[in-house]
């Protein structure tokens, strides 16, 4: 299982590789905010349609609301989920991989995660 933000969904999807994270995690999980965003992009209903995504609350909102001062809503609930389960974080823009990786997160972006699929074929 891994948390998401909305980038890495939409890229994978945009190539036609989105299946591929069931194929390896079973279950994604992301917070409302990245459902928000994913919801202002046409192909965001039929990502969050998938029954292996599943949408959590965060509990964290003090967390949250001191990350939204240098990130955006999705990746800042994105990081903040990822923190509470104690999950990676699947995240490509690197102002968020660097905090993350200071909260001693996993991170892995989208290039990282189709060179680890590569590996196993």
């Amino acid at each position: 299982m891994k948390v998401s933000d909305t980038g890495t969904l939409i890229v994978l999807y945009e190539t036609s590789f989105l299946w591929l994270l069931k194929e390896l995690y079973d279950e994604v999980i992301v917070p409302h905010s990245v459902t928000s965003e994913l919801l202002k992009k046409p192909e965001g209903k039929r990502i969050i349609e998938e029954e292996w995504i599943n949408v959590i609350d965060v509990k964290g909102s003090e967390v949250v609301r001191v990350l939204t001062a240098f990130l955006g809503e999705g990746e800042a609930e994105a990081i903040a989920l990822a923190k509470e389960k104690n999950l990676p974080v699947l995240l490509d823009e690197k102002k968020g991989r660097r905090i993350a990786k200071s909260l001693d997160l996993k991170i892995q972006g989208t290039l990282e995660f189709l060179s680890k699929l590569k590996k196993k074929v």
